[in-house]
């Protein structure tokens, strides 16, 4: 596994089977809302200069594996401040064992930090394997700080 920062203009054609994936291992409310990922909105954002994609690729074909997609600029109530949130990760289920995770997520931590980031956040499902990948991000030294509550209105 190899992990590299790609643009999204060179690697949106790869991305749809891995998105198709996540969605189906995560996404709430399927029989209602379907992947219709906005292209435009992410080429959008990567011209602003605010996306960073880390990518995971497997070492023997070079294969997109995982990606983890982070939106680094500053907070509306703390302009000074550089945040990143990092909107959604994943890596195929395939390399999900070992340290590839946590080599995953460290890659990522070390990359924002050399973009200037100064508080990086992130968010998961509660409902995907019991919630695991919070455990793993404690390890990392996140903390939970908030909570985010949902209500279906259709």
């Amino acid at each position: 596994m190899t992990f590299q920062w790609e643009r999204f203009s060179k690697i949106h054609r790869e991305l749809l089977p891995l998105f198709q994936r996540h969605y189906d291992e995560i996404a709430l409310d399927r029989d209602i809302i379907p992947l219709d990922p906005d292209w435009n909105y992410y080429a959008a954002v990567e011209q602003n200069g605010l996306l960073h994609i880390l990518t995971a690729r497997a070492a023997s074909n070079r294969k997109l594996a995982g990606y983890v997609f982070n939106i680094v600029g500053t907070h509306n109530h703390y302009k000074s401040t550089l945040f990143c949130n990092t909107e959604m990760f994943y890596l195929h289920p395939h390399f999900r064992k070992g340290w590839q995770p946590v080599k995953m997520f460290l890659e990522n931590l070390r990359g924002l930090e050399t973009f200037g980031v100064e508080i990086a956040v992130i968010s998961f499902k509660l409902n995907f394997e019991n919630a695991r990948v919070g455990k793993l991000l404690g390890r990392l030294g996140y903390e939970s700080t908030d909570i985010v509550m949902r209500k279906r209105l259709i």
